[in-house]
């Protein structure tokens, strides 16, 4: 049976089958462009932002490959012996070399031009390359698909993954990424869940919106760790935003508790350890309870900072006065001294004492941090 239409239900119809058209379309538009890193699987590979040049329209060269006169670390005798194993991104022989004097190799800080880039839940895709810029799970976003003729994407996988390396590099490299285009933040899902985050971002001057899934016509991405002159003024410039105020001290230590938060590096007698740096006039700073503001007001200008090795040290880092000195308190089983890489960096000193116990949790000897104090 057909039925017979006037000129006015004709006219009507067909623009309903246009508006379901443009709708349908939209919608296959949108799923290729969620596909799309599918389809790049079998023919694009991961590379590293060392391989960028081979990538890039355009490299910007912002500071040469420097080196520099790395101090030794300070510690009482025979802590390295006590080490039963190293976080999986580093060696014994990297750590070893970190913690003696020699001579060290800074890579040089580069902006990279991207063009016709696809940005898909925190990982780039350009031509036959792909870079992630997040590990952990992504933040999922239902906004549609943003078309960007330019952006910066500053973000780093252990930035996405580590809360001091957020805090510290990213940020960094942030600063380095508003002089080129408006920056965006990696979609990564345990930045948000970190309860001082936002609040340090603000208080540097570098939060910044979180992108998801976008088309950018020309992107900005940073090969930005080495600790070249270039970089150490951003790090600076870091501390001096979160200094802009006096704290309540000057010149006193401060140990930074940790309860078990963050990675499984339990240390068994932490409250042992806190009523004897308390009783030598240290205060205690609890991360987990304490604010932003008071976290930063109780850091600023200490000159021993102490604590277990991990992302909360950036707090310390972030705050102390200029010539501080930091302790280390290392797990035997999760040895690792990436914090001596920045406090070299700024001019610091760093020591460290290994624990004793299991891959569980571990023990510091009292009288060992005493004597590592009295070194300084």
């Amino acid at each position: 049976m057909f039925l017979a239409l006037g000129d006015k239900e004709t006219c009507l119809l067909g623009q309903r089958y246009q508006s379901l058209f443009r709708h349908r379309f939209i919608q296959f538009s949108q799923m290729t462009f969620m596909m799309l890193p599918l389809v790049r699987r079998f023919r694009s590979r991961t590379v590293s932002l060392q391989d960028l040049p081979h990538y890039a329209a355009k490299v910007v060269v912002l500071a040469p490959e420097e080196t520099s006169e790395r101090p030794a670390a300070l510690s009482l005798p025979g802590q390295f012996d006590r080490v039963r194993d190293v976080q999986p991104a580093t060696t014994p022989d990297y750590e070893r070399a970190r913690l003696t004097r020699g001579e060290v190799r800074h890579v040089p800080t580069c902006a990279f031009l991207l063009r016709n880039v696809s940005y898909l839940n925190g990982t780039v895709h350009a031509g036959s390359m792909r870079l992630p810029q997040v590990q952990e799970s992504p933040l999922k976003s239902r906004q549609p698909t943003q078309h960007l003729p330019l952006a910066a994407l500053p973000s780093s996988l252990v930035g996405s993954r580590f809360f001091g390396h957020h805090l510290v590099d990213d940020s960094a490299t942030m600063l380095l990424a508003a002089e080129f285009a408006p920056a965006f933040r990696a979609p990564a899902a345990a930045v948000e869940t970190w309860p001082h985050a936002a609040a340090y971002r603000k208080r540097m001057g570098v939060e910044a919106p979180v992108l998801c899934n976008a088309r950018v016509a020309e992107a900005w991405l940073f090969q930005d760790w080495g600790m070249t002159a270039h970089r150490r003024t951003r790090l600076e410039r870091l501390r001096q935003q979160l200094r802009d105020s006096p704290g309540p001290r000057a010149g006193h230590g401060v140990f930074l508790r940790r309860r078990g938060a963050g990675a499984a590096r339990v240390l068994a007698n932490e409250e042992e350890l806190e009523r004897i740096l308390e009783r030598m006039g240290f205060d205690i700073v609890d991360p987990s309870s304490d604010s932003a503001d008071l976290v930063i007001a109780r850091c600023r200008d200490a000159r021993v900072v102490v604590g277990v090795e991990g992302s909360g040290l950036a707090h310390g880092f972030l705050g102390c006065a200029p010539d501080a000195t930091f302790v280390v308190l290392q797990h035997p089983y999760q040895f690792n001294n990436v914090w001596k890489d920045f406090t070299d960096a700024l001019g610091m000193r760093y020591a460290f004492l290994v624990g004793e116990g299991s891959r569980e949790c571990f023990r510091v000897d009292p009288d060992e941090l005493k004597a590592t104090l009295d070194l300084l």
